[in-house]
C-alpha cells in the first residue's frame, strides 16, 4: 500500500452507515473552490426518518467525530 491509501477497519457500525448510504445517500461539492463536501441522506418521511436522523446521525457522530447539520 502506498502512503495516499488508508485503511479503515469494517464492523457492522461502519457498514450500516455505508449501506444508508448506498440506499439513501448523496455526496457533492460545494464553496468557491470547490473543495468542501456535504454528505447527506434522503428517504421516505414516515419509513425512513427515525433511521438517519437518530440511528445514522449518532453512528456518524461515534464513529468520525463530526459535526451533523439537520
Amino acid at each position: 500500500m502506498n502512503e495516499n491509501n488508508s485503511r479503515i477497519n469494517l464492523n457492522p457500525e461502519i457498514c450500516k452507515i455505508i449501506g444508508a448510504f448506498i440506499g439513501d445517500g448523496y455526496l457533492g461539492n460545494y464553496g468557491k473552490r470547490k473543495n468542501q463536501f456535504i454528505i447527506g441522506f434522503v428517504g421516505d418521511k414516515k419509513l425512513d426518518n427515525k433511521y438517519i436522523s437518530k440511528h445514522i446521525k449518532n453512528l456518524i457522530k461515534k464513529i468520525f467525530h463530526s459535526q451533523i447539520r439537520d
